[in-house]
């Protein structure tokens, strides 16, 4: 995964308790709304992420298992 893939994936973890939207992450890795999109539908093509939708509410994203075991057995968290 890329840095930014990577960075996502630990800020997920780290906010596990509530999922972000793409605006809050894309602020949090310091980045533009499009690349952090990308970068998102990336982590969700490998299912490393998932997303929630809600009725008039923006999308939310989330830490999969998969997304979880990539960071523990790379001891990235």
């Amino acid at each position: 995964l890329s840095k930014k893939e990577t960075q996502i994936l630990r800020l997920l973890a780290e906010h596990s308790d509530h999922e972000l939207q793409l605006e809050e992450i894309a602020q949090a890795i310091q980045d533009n709304h499009t690349r952090a999109e990308h970068y998102v539908d990336q982590l969700l093509d490998q299912e490393l992420l998932h997303d929630s939708l809600s009725m008039g509410g923006p999308t939310t994203y989330g830490l999969t298992r998969k997304g979880r075991a990539y960071l523990v057995e790379r001891h990235l968290i």
